[in-house]
């Protein structure tokens, strides 16, 4: 039997499909079910799964993120392949986004933020300055169109 029909996943291939395929099926590789083969996929991709504390690490996140996108030019693969859900970068990138239009400001609230808050109550209090200034909406929206922030809609 070839190495094809015997793993017939690439590792490219999203884990959820590989849950939805293998369990609809009742495929089992090797005598492995569809969850095992999630965890292979992830250790062959060697994907990171980490939990960002701090808006700096945030940061650094959203910056991978946008990269993998520029080399690749589609969002959905560029989330995979830093190893991140959508909606997490979604509710951070207001911090982002401050830092990148006004790093003073940003610096301020970092300076008011302990470690024992929430990063989604310093997200929150980003995305207020940032609604209270239409300057700094302008600033976001022209910053995505340059490329140098991920191009996220915002709900109307």
């Amino acid at each position: 039997m070839s190495k094809k029909q015997y793993f017939p996943y690439s590792i490219n291939t999203s884990p959820c499909n590989i849950i939805k395929k293998g369990c609809s099926l009742g495929f089992k590789v090797a005598g492995f079910s569809g969850v095992f083969m999630v965890f292979l996929i992830v250790w062959l991709n060697n994907i990171p799964i980490e939990k960002t504390r701090h808006p700096e690490e945030v940061i650094k996140r959203y910056r991978k993120v946008l990269k993998a996108y520029k080399k690749g030019r589609k969002l959905s693969v560029a989330y995979r392949k830093v190893g991140v859900d959508r909606n997490t970068i979604v509710a951070n990138a207001p911090i982002c986004e401050l830092a990148v239009v006004a790093p003073k400001k940003y610096k301020e609230l970092l300076v008011a933020h302990t470690p024992q808050q929430r990063l989604q109550d310093f997200a929150k209090k980003c995305l207020e300055v940032l609604i209270n200034d239409p300057k700094l909406l302008r600033d976001v929206e022209h910053q995505k169109k340059k490329g140098k922030l991920i191009p996220l809609s915002t709900k109307a």
